[in-house]
């Protein structure tokens, strides 16, 4: 048994399969290989993360790379519940920092989750992937009271409480931290 070393070095990014038969002469027999390899556009970059506040919408711009340039790029997003992005973008060629802004309409309640945006131009025979997380913390709160009394006395402070339509609405009041001392 000897080494055989095998280069993989493709000239164009995509999915790559092939079979190769060594065969030995001197004794008739054969041994076949079956191989496969992936090739990247460029080094996978590390996941772009975006951090918002629940409820809230907000913008991530997502850099580009310097080949984006002068290019009509076609976006598509997958598994981005929330995020939304031109399905063109025409970069110009004297972009300096080339950047696709992704706008996020962040849930009620804090999550995370992540998907991944492909970028590709037809005409530059460009392809980029980016995976993309997706933060969104607690939303801040509404108001602030620091109360101070008596034990064993009542200090009343009322907050305001806002409904924005026309109808009638109930609320749901959910505690944490010394609530029965406190309600």
């Amino acid at each position: 048994s000897v080494p055989l070393p095998l280069a993989f070095s493709p000239a164009r990014p995509g999915d790559f399969e092939t079979e190769f038969l060594l065969l030995n002469t001197a004794h008739g027999t054969e041994q076949r290989f079956h191989l496969s390899g992936h090739a990247f556009l460029n080094d996978p970059p590390e996941p772009a993360l975006a951090i918002g506040t629940a409820a809230a919408t907000f913008v991530h711009a997502l850099p580009l790379p310097a080949a984006a340039r002068g290019a009509t790029l076609t976006v598509e997003l997958i598994g981005l519940p929330g995020v939304t992005a031109p399905a063109t973008l025409a970069v110009p060629p004297a972009a300096e920092n080339p950047a696709l802004e992704l706008t996020i309409a962040a849930p009620p309640q804090p999550d995370a989750f992540s998907g991944v945006v492909f970028v590709s131009s037809r005409e530059k025979a460009l392809f980029f992937a980016f995976d993309v997380e997706v933060r969104i913390n607690p939303a801040p709160p509404a108001g602030t009271a620091r109360l101070n009394a008596v034990a064993c006395d009542r200090v009343v402070h009322t907050f305001s409480v806002g409904n924005g339509t026309d109808d009638a609405i109930t609320y749901e009041l959910h505690t944490a931290g010394d609530a029965e001392d406190l309600l």
